[in-house]
């Protein structure tokens, strides 16, 4: 299944072309939805609108490589907690 988002941009300052910007993740997402957000940013160049969707990638992609520590972590201990408990029988 492709990776789908909903981006929502609200303008900060018209002058100097300055927004917010809002990322959700919404395919297969199960439980809480996950949330990117750039406060405020320039969009004048094509580089920084770039920039905004490289900084919303790395934000994701930072918390995914958390969540698949946690789960490798959570994973060896429930085996060794299993071995554990199972040989003190």
């Amino acid at each position: 299944m492709a990776i789908t988002w909903e981006v929502e941009i609200t303008i900060i300052s018209i002058p100097t072309k300055e927004v917010s910007v809002i990322a959700t993740r919404t395919d297969d997402v199960s439980g809480e939805v996950k949330t990117y957000t750039v406060p405020r940013a320039p969009v004048e160049t094509t580089e920084q609108k770039l920039a905004i969707m490289d900084e919303i990638w790395e934000k994701y992609q930072a918390e995914l490589n958390a969540e698949t520590v946690i789960s490798a972590f959570i994973g060896t201990l429930e085996t060794q907690a299993k071995t554990n408990l199972e040989a003190r029988e």
